[in-house]
């Protein structure tokens, strides 16, 4: 532990360790046996290696009293941040959203992306249809299983409406050779940065995931929010290559693709309810919206396109 005035850096790294609280404290034990026994109000940040469990009851604590947690592996560092970056009281409602409302959290996200799709799919001429109905009455697991079955198989077709387009094209998420594929991936990331920022400005934190898996420290949440946005991308990806650019190194396309991309973000195209501007503005709208439905509210929409096109 490393002492700051009266405050201290609290690293836990050994395997087996079990993080609670009771009361303002938070307990430290392994095998039962209490290690440690910390006054949070002593405490300036926390830092914990793999192999360590915590209880969500301890992550409230520190996060009702600004205290960061850094998730450390051997590779890199993650950063649960404190209010310096998100609200306490956002990413508390966040934490303890009940399962029917990650179910419909879930089900408006799959929802929107094939929504999405199809505007896309509209905008190439392209007739592309869905269905999809949730059962709340599932236990969560099942309902995100199902939510999974439903978008793969919807974006199935979708992803197969390009291919005479595209000379066969099959979407390929990890090492990627073709420059479709290539561009498609280099655009999600633009997209991430987007999403980032706009989560950390309206208080969410991004790595308490609903849709997408918390595990290996991953930022799940902008992933989730991201979901329903990626067909953006798509749509400038399709817009932007042609048979000449195909053949190109990506590096010889990568500037001008990521031009044609933000520069359809800059764009006064978009909307979510009563706000209108480019998609940087509409995204922290959404993020309050995201957060007023963790605290109770229930409606819950998601960016709109207005017109599907790069022309200024």
């Amino acid at each position: 532990m490393l002492k700051i005035g009266i405050k201290m850096i609290v690293e836990v790294m050994e395997k087996g360790v079990f993080i609670s609280k009771s009361g303002e404290r938070l307990i430290i034990k392994k095998k039962g046996e209490k290690l440690k026994e910390i006054p949070i109000s002593k405490v300036e940040g926390l830092i914990i290696g793999k192999g360590i469990a915590l209880s969500s009851d301890s992550l409230v604590l520190c996060s009702k009293n600004n205290v960061p947690v850094f998730f450390y592996s051997s590779s890199s560092t993650y950063f649960l941040p404190s209010s310096s970056l998100s609200k306490p009281s956002v990413r508390i409602s966040q934490m303890k959203l009940n399962g029917r409302k990650k179910k419909i959290f879930i089900y408006k996200l799959v929802k929107w992306k094939l929504e999405n799709q199809k505007r896309v799919a509209q905008a190439f001429g392209e007739k592309l249809e869905y269905e999809i109905k949730p059962d709340y009455s599932l236990p969560l697991k099942d309902f995100i299983s199902r939510m999974l079955n439903k978008e793969a198989l919807s974006s199935k077709k979708y992803w197969n409406t390009f291919a005479s387009k595209f000379r066969g094209f099959r979407r390929v998420k990890l090492f990627a050779e073709d420059n479709l594929n290539k561009s498609l991936n280099y655009g999600y990331g633009i997209l991430k940065y987007s999403v980032e920022k706009a989560i950390l400005s309206c208080g969410l934190d991004p790595f308490i995931g609903i849709y997408h898996s918390t595990k290996d420290y991953r930022e799940s949440f902008i992933f989730d929010v991201m979901e329903p946005l990626r067909p953006f991308v798509d749509f400038c990806v399709f817009s932007f290559l042609d048979e000449e650019k195909m053949e190109k190194d990506f590096s010889e396309i990568k500037h001008e693709l990521a031009k044609t991309i933000v520069g359809f973000f800059k764009k006064d195209n978009f909307s979510i309810g009563k706000i209108k501007g480019n998609l940087q503005r509409c995204l922290i709208g959404q993020g309050y919206l995201i957060s007023d439905f963790f605290k109770g509210e229930e409606k819950l929409e998601f960016v709109r396109v207005k017109e599907w096109s790069l022309k200024e």
